[in-house]
């Protein structure tokens, strides 16, 4: 008996695309850290000073809660 080819609409197609993709471990790591530079870059370039904000939160003194 054959199986039938599903055809699937393009937003799960592309959903599954992209799912396959991020599977790729080496691959997913290089698409992380361009899709974080890029959100950085668009912060700078509307006025949000990422990378100050960022050390102020790296050199503050924090305290957690003991839960």
């Amino acid at each position: 008996m054959k199986k039938k080819l599903e055809v699937l609409p393009l937003p799960a197609l592309t959903a599954s695309l992209v799912n396959t993709l991020l599977g790729i471990k080496p691959l997913a790591k290089l698409l992380k850290w361009q899709a974080r530079n890029m959100m950085i870059k668009q912060a700078e370039k509307i006025g949000v000073s990422w990378r100050e904000t960022l050390n102020q939160v790296k050199n503050s003194q924090l305290t957690y809660p003991h839960w």
